[in-house]
């Protein structure tokens, strides 16, 4: 049976809701009502307000089905995750010795469009120059 299964973090009463949450409220909702996933398995849902603490590389590089990335940092992509994707994707390719590739797997990367409100938002969050983060974001 397929599951959607949610890992709440609970947050201090005194800390004031970021966009960051309130996105992240937002997609658990959505994938809740989604009911059953596009592939066989299981979700596993994390927040992790450090990201190195989710240990992302090695997550990426033993997925079997499927790899979303939400982001506003794609440098954060390109120097920290690239290799991992890659590599993901050549085992689950079968183009490695690995005994069980997964010819449908793929990894799909969603980022916010630099000319976009919320990169406004973002960057104020993040204490960041919005003409900076705007051209971050462009690559």
């Amino acid at each position: 049976m397929n599951a959607v299964m949610i890992q709440k973090i609970p947050l201090p009463m005194t800390l004031k809701k970021t966009f960051s949450e309130s996105l992240a409220k937002n997609i658990t909702k959505f994938i809740g009502k989604a009911g059953t996933p596009l592939t066989p398995g299981e979700f596993l849902i994390e927040g992790y307000r450090i990201r190195l603490n989710a240990n992302l590389p090695y997550l990426i590089r033993d997925a079997r089905y499927r790899v979303y990335i939400l982001t506003t940092n794609l440098q954060y992509i390109e120097s920290r995750l690239k290799d991992s994707i890659e590599y993901a994707l050549d085992r689950n390719s079968g183009r490695t010795d690995d005994p069980g590739p997964n010819r449908s797997f793929k990894v799909d990367i969603l980022t916010m469009d630099p000319e976009s409100i919320v990169t406004n938002i973002r960057g104020r969050e993040l204490n960041r120059r919005i003409d900076e983060f705007r051209d971050e974001l462009r690559g």
